[in-house]
């Protein structure tokens, strides 16, 4: 209000009538400025296609679950963990009953000599299929007994392998969640940047008007017309900047969600929750019970152990036991029957160096698997101590900022007011100004910062929403 009345009155001090004997204050000559005009905001077409995303203001972690949900790129992980589970279950089979059934037609002739002695099928191949009679069937049903636990070694090394499939979407679902939750804090920094622009260029349209009133009124200088309109000229450059900045982040954010980039969206601009957790050790062993990279490395790690197992029983002796039944006979009915119960062992002697080979290469994989173990705990432990530093250091920033900004905003309204009256330069108004556009710029910034070091410390102790 003080400063719109001196405005005003500076405005009206060149229609003062003079007194006589007075010399007149000479006429200064306009300058030649060109006024920059803020150019309109840039609209994002609008998709005809259903939104995926509700109409309300999105928070960060609705943003991640939506996109927990529609994110393609989760199919690779999950798609493997898919292929694990079929393997388990491939392997496992080796520990059921085998049933087998066949039926066969056969036309037999005699070249010379009497017909073969006649039998009916038995065993479980070629089942179905008689040597001598023109009609036959036959079932047969095998089971494994023992094989040294070879088998039961590799069941239990695919589901271990699972495990390892199972952590890796685990993680992959992490990282999405912390992708999506700092594209989101980019938005709403940029969104935020926006408005300080905003804000700037009123303040440089305000101050072009206190100079252009003092030219008008005889007691201004047109190099400080000239210098404010410079300012606002950079300063709706920077504007321009900003809302490009912010429709960027605007697609990547539905990039990372998953949704055509075209889909309208609108963001909360809340800060991330703080974490409710103990000190740094707390964190880190918090983080090694919960993060997919250790519990990928750990079932590596069984994996290759019951590997080992396995390989080292790869050529010791197998039993079996297998019932079986036949029917077979020139004509149907089929008169001919048999059935057939055995037990059978099976024993490579020599594999050709199979079981040592398999063997070097377990041990190889428990080795690596072991390195890998260690390298994940380690990487955790760095993980958290960072992201605890960071976000103490975020903390701290975040009331420095706040000072700098009041200090700012109080320094232009002293240089307004001094310019006013004149009493200071407009050059002061400028710097004066310059300094309130970063300290806001560093208050978005830090906030943001802060939301995002909160972000990344959750995702170090492995919490994912």
């Amino acid at each position: 209000m003080i400063l719109s009345t001196l405005i005003f009155t500076l405005a009206h001090i060149g229609s003062t009538p003079q007194t006589p004997g007075q010399e007149p204050v000479p006429k200064v000559p306009a300058p030649r400025v060109q006024d920059a005009v803020t150019p309109p905001k840039i609209q994002i077409p609008s998709s005809t296609a259903a939104s995926e995303i509700p109409n309300s203001p999105l928070s960060s972690d609705e943003a991640a679950r939506i996109a927990l949900r529609l994110q393609p790129s989760l199919g690779d992980a999950l798609g493997a963990l898919q292929a694990a589970q079929g393997k388990t279950r491939q392997v496992g089979a080796g520990l059921n009953p085998q049933f087998v059934v066949g039926a066969g037609y056969d036309q037999i002739s005699s070249i010379s000599g009497p017909t073969a002695a006649t039998q009916a099928p038995s065993g479980l191949g070629p089942a179905g299929v008689s040597p001598v009679y023109r009609y036959s069937s036959g079932a047969a049903l095998r089971q494994l007994l023992f094989d040294f636990n070879q088998t039961r070694n590799a069941v239990r090394q695919s589901r271990a392998l699972e495990g390892v499939a199972a952590a890796n979407l685990t993680k992959a679902q992490s990282d999405l969640v912390l992708a999506v939750k700092s594209a989101f804090y980019n938005l709403t920094n940029a969104q935020r940047l926006v408005r300080v622009n905003e804000q700037n260029v009123e303040n440089r349209q305000r101050q072009l008007d206190l100079t252009t009133a003092r030219l008008g009124s005889g007691i201004g200088l047109p190099s400080d017309v000239v210098t404010a309109e410079t300012s606002k000229s950079q300063a709706v450059l920077a504007l321009t900047v900003a809302r490009d900045a912010e429709l960027q982040a605007r697609v990547t954010l539905l990039q990372l969600i998953g949704v055509n980039p075209e889909t309208p969206i609108t963001v909360t601009d809340v800060a991330e929750k703080p974490l409710v957790a103990g000190g740094p050790q707390t964190l880190v062993e918090t983080a090694l019970r919960a993060r997919p990279e250790v519990q990928s490395a750990v079932q590596a790690l069984k994996a290759s152990q019951f590997g080992l197992s396995a390989a080292r029983a790869l050529n010791l002796p197998a039993i079996y036991a297998a019932v079986s039944a036949g029917a077979a006979g020139p004509d149907i009915p089929l008169k001919d029957n048999a059935v057939a119960l055995g037990v059978g062992v099976q024993f490579p002697l020599y594999d050709g160096g199979a079981r040592s080979g398999a063997v070097q290469q377990a041990k190889g994989q428990i080795k690596t698997a072991q390195s890998d173990l260690q390298t994940a705990l380690l990487s955790v432990r760095s993980d958290v101590i960072s992201a605890y530093l960071g976000l103490a250091s975020a903390e701290q920033r975040v009331a420095v900022v706040e000072t700098e900004v009041a200090n700012a905003q109080e320094g232009v309204r002293v240089a307004e007011g001094r310019y006013a009256a004149g009493l200071g330069l407009f050059q002061d108004i400028t710097t004066a100004q310059s300094l309130l556009l970063s300290a806001r710029t560093d208050q978005s910034t830090v906030q943001s910062n802060l939301d995002l070091a909160r972000t990344r410390l959750r995702h170090a102790i492995g919490q994912m929403l």
